[in-house]
């Protein structure tokens, strides 16, 4: 046990320095690809976007796109290899439980598309609603003097207000989906969860005990 627990301290150490270094990699990769194609780009092309916008999808949106290849992957690897072997278990014992368990796949079939969705529509909102505050920031600070001499400086925060608000509201809505999407796959959890409680007691509570004369 005591081989077990140092072994696993150190390969969790390991593991963590050599997934944050991936990240860090992979990371590094697709900003300078993403900056060199910004740079080779025809000037017209880049005008159409501010620079807050251009910088955010360079450092946030690349960041979000080497964290979602270097955790997608093996999470599906992890999970599907978890539900072989619980299945495999299950199957084992009493291949009754196995279709009680299975029936709550059709229902998080229909939930998950409309979750998926939605959480794309968000995605997509919040990368926008990201630029606009971060390039609102970055013009106001670059005309800060500008906006005193003309005393801009409650337009600004009442701007700066108005764009946090609407980024609260974006995020509370998406909340209230992911809060009810949890209670209904909770709720079905513990249908199938009593359903094989139920089977298991009228089943095996009818079995004579070995212990009986």
């Amino acid at each position: 046990m005591i081989g077990f627990s140092v072994a696993n301290i150190l390969v969790s150490q390991a593991s963590g320095y050599a997934s944050t270094f991936i990240n860090l990699k992979v990371d590094s990769e697709i900003k300078n690809d993403i900056f060199a194609k910004m740079l080779v780009t025809d000037w017209e092309s880049l005008t159409d976007y501010h620079t807050g916008d251009l910088v955010t999808r360079w450092s946030s949106d690349a960041s979000n796109i080497s964290s979602g290849i270097l955790n997608w992957i093996p999470n599906l690897i992890i999970y599907t290899f978890r539900f072989i072997s619980a299945l495999a278990i299950v199957l084992y014992y009493d291949p009754t439980f196995a279709l009680f368990a299975l029936l709550g796949i059709p229902f998080s079939a229909l939930l998950s598309k409309p979750l998926l969705k939605r959480m794309r529509d968000n995605n997509q909102r919040s990368a926008a609603m990201n630029v606009k505050l971060y390039g609102f920031n970055q013009e106001a600070f670059s005309n800060i003097q500008t906006i005193k001499a003309f005393d801009l400086i409650h337009f600004y925060i009442d701007k700066l207000k108005s764009l946090q608000t609407d980024y609260i509201n974006m995020r509370l809505d998406f909340q209230k989906m992911s809060i009810l999407t949890s209670i209904l796959m909770s709720v079905i959890s513990f249908i199938v969860s009593y359903i094989c409680y139920g089977w298991e007691s009228i089943v095996y509570g009818a079995m004579p005990s070995v212990m009986e004369p």
